[in-house]
């Protein structure tokens, strides 16, 4: 994901961005980016207790294509299962 935040961010994987993100304040995480669409699915940010900011992101749109430069082209069928 490209943002121009500045400071060291985990980027996380999940299969629901919307289900994460409620799992992590219940679990007792501080929001700091509800959950928002993004070209592939959607995307959330949140604070975890020790201060780490985690970038939760799902996939649900599919995953980006590039071409043989490996220049992003578009959005195609995302490649794992979910």
């Amino acid at each position: 994901m490209v943002h121009l935040r500045i400071g060291p961010e985990t980027d996380i994987l999940v299969d629901d961005a919307d289900a994460a993100f409620q799992e992590l304040l219940a679990a007792g995480a501080k929001a700091v980016e509800p959950p928002f669409d993004i070209a592939i699915g959607r995307c959330a940010r949140v604070c975890d207790p020790f201060g780490n900011v985690l970038v939760i992101l799902d996939q649900s749109k599919g995953t980006f294509t590039t071409d043989k430069e490996q220049n992003v082209v578009g959005v195609g069928p995302t490649r794992y299962p979910t």
